[in-house]
């Protein structure tokens, strides 16, 4: 039967990415050619826009990002050392501000989906970009609105794309054919909104190419470092993907994970 899984995404408003983007590519939003006519946006405030979208699942999220320069405010609104240029040591940003606005109903307003989300940067992040995280509710095909943690960061050049990562695990105890439940976490490894996605190689510098993946408790040990390595290991060398075969309790199964990632099943092969 289906496994009542749990998503584990949980939003973080003061957070890093684990990697430098010049180390492992991650996906960026798509560009609008100027201010589409068709969507409506909130009142700009900064001194430039940016406006995006992405794809998760089976939808497309619309963002418009409000960038404010800081170096001719600077001084008036925060001590001078957090104001030199180039910046000191204490600067805790890179004289501008983003506003990044998300369409998270999808209903074409940009304006009726809560305050933005606020992100700066400082100069000296090379290798540690930080980020702001939220969780969205992703559409499925089938008509589900499911919980999706996303982490998002700016580059200097708006039209470089927000960069983001998927935050999300769906885990739980799920029943094999004719055995007890065992523990099982599914991974969107690829950043695409499902779980059940096979990757188109195996390049280790760009994560849409790697293959969504799941940990299945195999020794029963109520953890599931069967997984172990993950993120700077993908997939995992003991990890499990949706329609594989694997050894569990000295029989051999077949794992099935619905795009949505919180369904699970184990059946006879």
């Amino acid at each position: 039967f289906y496994g009542g899984l749990q998503s584990t995404a949980r939003p973080s408003h003061s957070c890093r990415t684990p990697y430098s983007d010049e180390l492992l590519e991650f996906p960026s939003a798509f560009i609008h050619t100027g201010r589409p006519a068709m969507f409506v946006y909130p009142d700009s405030r900064g001194d430039r826009q940016s406006y995006q979208y992405i794809n998760l699942a089976d939808g497309t999220l619309e963002i418009m990002i409000d960038r404010t320069e800081r170096r001719s405010t600077c001084l008036a609104e925060f001590l001078p050392e957090l104001c030199q240029e180039p910046p000191s040591p204490f600067a805790s940003f890179e004289h501008h501000i983003d506003e990044i606005y998300v369409d998270r109903n999808q209903n074409g307003d940009l304006t009726d989906d809560g305050d933005p989300l606020v992100l700066a940067r400082n100069r000296g992040d090379q290798f540690h970009l930080p980020a702001v995280g939220t969780i969205l509710e992703v559409p499925y095909a089938s008509g589900e609105r499911l919980p999706y943690g996303v982490r998002f960061w700016t580059l200097e050049h708006l039209d470089d794309g927000l960069h983001y990562m998927g935050t999300s695990t769906w885990w739980g105890l799920v029943r094999p054919a004719g055995g007890e439940p065992v523990l099982v976490g599914v991974v969107d490894a690829n950043v695409d909104g499902l779980f059940d996605s096979e990757g188109s190689s195996a390049a280790e510098s760009d994560v849409r190419d790697f293959s969504d993946f799941a940990c299945v408790d195999t020794n029963r040990n109520g953890g599931l470092e069967e997984c172990a390595g993950y993120p700077h290991t993908v997939p995992p060398a003991d990890s499990v993907s949706s329609d594989e075969l694997f050894e569990l309790d000295g029989r051999t199964f077949r794992l099935v994970v619905s795009p949505t990632g919180h369904k699970v099943e184990i059946l006879n092969p």
